[in-house]
């Protein structure tokens, strides 16, 4: 339905290579097309080129978020929805992820849906934002208006 969801964990297979879970995303694609997707792929991320028989266990976290990212780009989305792509990372690391995320949406303009907890990282690659404190939504709007918000930080803790 050109809609691709990538999980805060548990979004590859550790004990497989690259390659194996690239091929299992798109596993109801005819080997044409598979190719044709999994060159697309190491086109946009080509770390992912020299590791294609590595197991993914093997890989940093960022790498391994490349993995997930190839895995959901395989099935050629219009929308990609990540649950906290920075997740279990190094501030360096997160960033990086989440620039990636950017990437996606300036070069391949595919609509992005994030959940971060990282608030700023993701505002400052956001045009738009929904800022939830208990299930609340306590702004609804442009990203860098919230993020120059001079009560932003009390707004995020739910104290205005």
């Amino acid at each position: 339905m050109g809609v691709s969801y990538l999980p805060q964990v548990g979004n590859v297979f550790t004990s497989l290579t690259v390659y194996e879970n690239l091929r299992l995303a798109g596993y109801t694609l005819d080997e044409s097309e598979l190719r044709d997707r999994m060159e697309q792929v190491t086109t946009f991320f080509p770390v992912l080129k020299d590791y294609m028989e590595k197991k993914v266990g093997r890989l940093s976290g960022g790498e391994r978020q490349m993995v997930a990212m190839g895995m959901a780009l395989i099935r050629n989305p219009k929308v990609m929805l990540f649950d906290e792509p920075s997740a279990n990372l190094a501030p360096i690391l997160a960033k990086k992820v989440v620039m990636e995320v950017r990437r996606l949406r300036d070069e391949l303009g595919i609509t992005i849906v994030i959940v971060e907890q990282i608030v700023r990282l993701a505002l400052e690659i956001s045009e738009k934002s929904y800022l939830l404190v208990s299930g609340t939504v306590r702004y609804s709007g442009d990203a860098k208006d919230l993020l120059n918000n001079p009560d932003f930080g009390k707004m995020y803790l739910g104290i205005v």
